[in-house]
């Protein structure tokens, strides 16, 4: 948290503008030392659903200091895009772990619908980070599938349950969001099974 120290170096940094490469070269290099090291770190289901954690953590934070530190300067987050696409990519069981995440997600709203469930502000900001995960993702298809099979497994045990409708309006929110990154073609599976 050198917030502060990070914009006070790139307003002088940026007085020649040379320079800057330099530092959104750092930039890079510590974004993708960082993500490495959280990638090596987790494999198994559990262990998924922390590693998409730490990396909307990650995620948020390098964002926070391209904006705050950086002022958003359009160069950096042209360099943390290109640094997070690099970690997201870096295994290739992270379309998998998303999609893990996103059904533990979708299963626990549920279960706390009358408590913190109708909280719909978190559960969309939650949804859009997942989104900007998902965007750095090369293997899409491969993420559709698992998250085709657990959404499958999700609309059957909420026949079984007599759920109420939340459940299904959650759906919708994800496969929406979902179609706005991807298009029709990408999500009218998803949507014939609701």
């Amino acid at each position: 948290e050198r917030l502060t120290d990070l914009r006070r170096m790139f307003k002088l940094f940026s007085r020649v503008p040379t320079t800057l490469l330099e530092v959104r070269a750092a930039l890079v290099r510590y974004i993708k030392e960082d993500g490495e090291a959280l990638v090596k770190k987790e494999n198994e289901d559990r262990a998924a659903l922390r590693f998409v954690r730490a990396l909307l953590v990650q995620q948020e934070q390098y964002e926070k200091i391209v904006s705050e530190a950086f002022q958003g300067d359009k160069e950096f987050k042209k360099a943390l895009k290109e640094a997070f696409e690099h970690v997201v990519n870096m295994n290739d069981k992270v379309p998998h772990f998303l999609s893990l995440f996103v059904d533990d997600l979708m299963r626990e709203r549920v279960k706390k619908k009358g408590d913190v469930g109708n909280d719909v502000t978190s559960f969309d900001e939650i949804l859009d980070k997942v989104i900007t995960v998902f965007r750095h993702i090369q293997d899409k298809d491969i993420f559709e599938s698992y998250y085709k099979e657990l959404l499958a497994k999700r609309l059957l045990q909420k026949k079984r349950n007599f759920d109420s409708d939340y459940s299904i309006e959650m759906e919708e929110r994800m496969i929406s969001k979902l179609k706005v990154e991807c298009g029709q073609q990408f999500t009218s599976k998803l949507e014939h099974m609701i």
